[in-house]
C-alpha cells in the first residue's frame, strides 16, 4: 500500500497564493478495504494498531469527511 497527499487549492486570494487543504489517503484508493482487512498491505515494517476494525473504520471516515469538508468550505470564500 502506498501513500499519497491529496490536496486542493484553497478559493480566492489564499489558492493564489499557493495555500491548499489536504490529507493522506491510500494512493490506490483503497482505504477502505485494508481498514476492514479485506486487502492486504505490502508495507514493511508497518506499525498494528491496537483500535479495532470498527475504530478504524470511522477514523477514516472522519478523516475523509473532513478533507470533503475542508475543501467544499475553501471553495466557498
Amino acid at each position: 500500500m502506498r501513500v499519497a497527499l491529496f490536496s486542493a487549492p484553497l478559493a480566492g486570494a489564499a489558492g493564489r497564493n499557493g495555500n491548499s487543504v489536504g490529507t493522506y489517503m491510500c494512493a490506490d484508493l483503497q482505504c477502505s478495504l485494508y481498514v476492514r482487512g479485506l486487502r492486504k498491505s505490502d508495507a514493511i515494517g508497518r506499525m498494528n494498531e491496537t483500535i479495532d476494525q470498527a475504530e478504524r473504520v470511522d477514523r477514516l471516515r472522519r478523516q475523509v469527511g473532513l478533507f470533503i469538508d475542508n475543501v467544499l468550505a475553501s471553495n466557498l470564500v
